[in-house]
């Protein structure tokens, strides 16, 4: 195989396995929760997608790039630390940030992300070689090469499945969806459910559409919320409308109920 198209075609496999990991990181919520409308990503699902698929693109191109493998799968790994980086920080719906912050970002998260490039870099030189060896013998096959890249896409998707929320927290957004239909429901506040009656404005300000975001961090919300027990786990849902009210709501895996606050 020549230095072209190993690039070419490790910019393409690259580009395949983002698309394929994005689009099913994007549809799997909402296809476990139909009818709640779920939070998008700041830059929407679609730009999403297609950051995912440039971005596999530019790991694929650069793990191909060297001869050999090692400093590809290093120089692809670090490559993607560092523009998911800068995309997490300065992207869609974030403030631009100092360089202190971003090299903090860099070092706490540089592990994790890790974990994440350093195998899609490995999987993008498997076949490569694959295609390259098989290409080389007189009766290569092409069954072989589609069955290969096959497996690399599945395993792509596979790992956006990695993004379904846990069925706790699946089970607190509908739970919280359907304490907030009841309460646009109510016409005053004695017939708000209970877990509405300490969210102070919500008779008057919850107007509009809304959306349901799943958040690991229930600090600034002004509710007691106790200590969890080794066996109880905690989720915390937020409430955004168009009117700009907002709300959240901390849900307790021992099914007592939730306590809420606007913030």
């Amino acid at each position: 195989m020549s230095e072209k198209s190993r690039r070419i075609l490790g910019a393409a496999f690259g580009a395949g396995m983002g698309l394929l990991y994005a689009l099913v990181a994007q549809l799997i919520n909402p296809l476990f929760l139909p009818g709640v409308p779920l939070y998008p990503s700041p830059s929407g699902r679609l730009m999403a997608v297609l950051f995912s698929t440039l971005l596999g693109g530019v790991l694929g191109l650069v793990a191909a790039w060297p001869e050999d493998a090692v400093p590809g799968v290093i120089l692809s790994a670090i490559t993607g630390i560092v523009l998911t980086t800068l995309y997490s920080v300065y992207g869609p719906g974030q403030a631009n940030a100092p360089l202190a912050p971003t090299f903090v970002v860099f070092v706490f998260t540089f592990l994790p992300r890790a974990l994440l490039f350093v195998p899609l870099a490995i999987l993008v030189r498997w076949l490569l070689s694959k295609w390259s060896n098989e290409l080389q013998s007189t009766n290569y096959s092409v069954r072989k090469m589609l069955l290969s890249l096959v497996a690399v896409l599945a395993i792509a998707g596979l790992a956006g499945l990695l993004s379904l929320y846990p069925q706790g927290g699946r089970a607190a957004l509908r739970s919280m969806d359907a304490i907030i239909q009841a309460g646009l429901a109510a016409s005053r506040t004695g017939k708000l459910p209970s877990e509405l009656q300490s969210v102070d404005g919500f008779l008057q300000e919850a107007q509009g559409a809304y959306t349901l975001q799943l958040s690991d961090n229930a600090d600034f919300l002004n509710v007691p919320v106790p200590t969890p027990s080794y066996s109880e786990n905690q989720y915390t849902v937020l409430a955004l409308f168009d009117s700009g009210f907002r709300f959240g709501c901390v849900f307790f895996s021992s099914g007592s109920q939730a306590a809420c606050s606007a913030y």
